[in-house]
């Protein structure tokens, strides 16, 4: 979605598109976020693994990712903050398919849930 809209700003039907794909990752990353805060902080440190989250995920990265934004914008051009932003989402998905594992207990709840 990112070169989406940083390659084709002027096409409404791919930015509209481009804008439902923001949604629907938007959704997927923030449900898989609190899952991961529920599984690694339990019980009375769920609320901490919370505000960790929306601390560090919205408030430090959203302001340090618009400020560098801001930068790259005025001096690199209107198209590199979007670019920037592909290439660090997919790092972050090398990072998950290369680093991050199913835990036990994630695993096994899986496969006790029936299908929906």
């Amino acid at each position: 979605r990112w070169l989406l809209v940083g390659l084709l700003p002027d096409n409404l039907g791919l930015v509209l598109f481009a804008q439902l794909l923001h949604a629907a990752t938007f959704g997927i990353y923030h449900a898989v976020a609190i899952q991961l805060i529920h599984t690694y902080f339990t019980g009375q440190h769920q609320g901490k693994g919370q505000a960790l989250y929306s601390s560090i995920s919205f408030g430090l990265g959203g302001a340090i990712g618009s400020l560098y934004a801001g930068y790259s914008w005025e001096y690199l051009g209107p198209s590199s903050p979007f670019l920037i932003a592909a290439g660090i989402s997919l790092a972050g998905a090398y990072v998950v398919l290369r680093y991050v594992e199913d835990s036990p207990s994630t695993s096994a709840r899986m496969q006790q849930e029936p299908a929906q």
